[in-house]
């Protein structure tokens, strides 16, 4: 079993109209159902002049709010995100979103985003995606991230991959292809997860899908210090709509 290969040049017509994205990130705070207060403020007052700032939260409206009321630093540009963390959240943080909120994030996928989700962003307006982060725990198969990714490339939405966090695609390069590695013995630095989000190839269930080549399974590894997380498919995904990220000209 081999992940699809994407060349450079793949999407070459696409990045042509992005712009990097080139900022301070913080991390995925206050995500509770409970609004902290407190938190923001304290992440507000460490800001930086002059710097771009992606804080994501489960109450965008709310965050904005105290950000119109908050000191901000000569030139800070801070990006409020939209947190979805399963379907039954996805509905009312995107349809809550305003012109305050610059993107949705999908801080980790816990399978495939169902057809009316998309819909949703569609219907929504939504002009930036962004997947992952570097606190992620959760194994997550490498097809949903991309398939999220396919659609936002064919809705015109720009997309921007924060990370795997703790969990890495265990292949290695064939060619222009990166081939996956299957381990030898069960262990708890890896496991196989199918794209329905079954877990095998771990202690709590030693099954060995490839051996009889069940499709749609992947092999993940505990990611170390030397993996790259942020690398989809061996490319960096950074998109983001060019006049979000970029200062309007001076009148």
């Amino acid at each position: 079993m081999s992940a699809p290969a994407y060349t450079d040049d793949d999407f070459a017509e696409f990045d042509a109209t992005e712009t990097a994205v080139d900022v301070e990130r913080i991390g995925v705070i206050g995500t509770s159902e409970i609004f902290d207060h407190d938190g923001y403020l304290a992440a507000i007052s460490d800001m930086r002049p002059h710097t771009v700032y992606m804080v994501s939260t489960h109450h965008p409206r709310a965050l904005a709010t105290l950000l119109d009321t908050s000191f901000l630093p000569e030139g800070a540009d801070v990006h409020v995100g939209a947190v979805v963390t399963d379907v039954d959240t996805a509905h009312r943080v995107i349809t809550e979103m305003d012109t305050r909120t610059s993107f949705v994030h999908f801080a980790q996928l816990e399978g495939p985003v169902p057809r009316e989700i998309r819909d949703a962003l569609v219907a929504s307006h939504v002009r930036w995606v962004v997947v992952g982060s570097s606190e992620c725990t959760h194994a997550m198969h490498p097809d949903w991230v991309r398939d999220l990714r396919d659609f936002c490339v064919l809705a015109g939405i720009s997309f921007s991959f924060f990370g795997w966090g703790s969990w890495v695609e265990n292949t290695i390069p064939c060619g222009e292809e990166r081939v996956v590695r299957v381990p030898r013995e069960v262990s708890s630095s890896f496991c196989a997860v199918h794209v329905t989000g079954k877990l095998a190839m771990c202690p709590s269930n030693p099954h060995n899908p490839f051996v009889r080549g069940e499709a749609g399974w992947t092999v993940l590894r505990r990611a170390n210090v030397s993996d790259d997380i942020s690398l989809l498919d061996g490319k960096v995904w950074d998109e983001a709509p060019f006049d979000l990220m970029e200062p309007e000209p001076a009148r």
